[in-house]
């Protein structure tokens, strides 16, 4: 996962680097849309009992976060 994510320059969604816009920047709806596409990413690559897990995060740092707790 870490490969892919960093061969789409969308790893820092993940490790925190990329951090979420405030409501009011215009580039909040871009974040978004990133954001988004990588929690799908990772929860279709997750085993369905690890995904029930983390379905419900808002973010990607939040999964990565999750999965570190419980895993590292």
């Amino acid at each position: 996962m870490h490969m892919a994510l960093e061969a789409r320059n969308k790893h820092g969604f993940v490790d925190g680097t990329i951090q979420i816009l405030s409501n009011n920047s215009s580039e909040r709806v871009c974040w978004s849309r990133c954001n988004v596409l990588i929690l799908t990413w990772i929860l279709n690559a997750l085993a369905p009992e690890l995904a029930e897990g983390v379905i419900y995060a808002t973010s990607a740092t939040e999964v990565e976060d999750d999965l570190k707790e419980r895993f590292s």
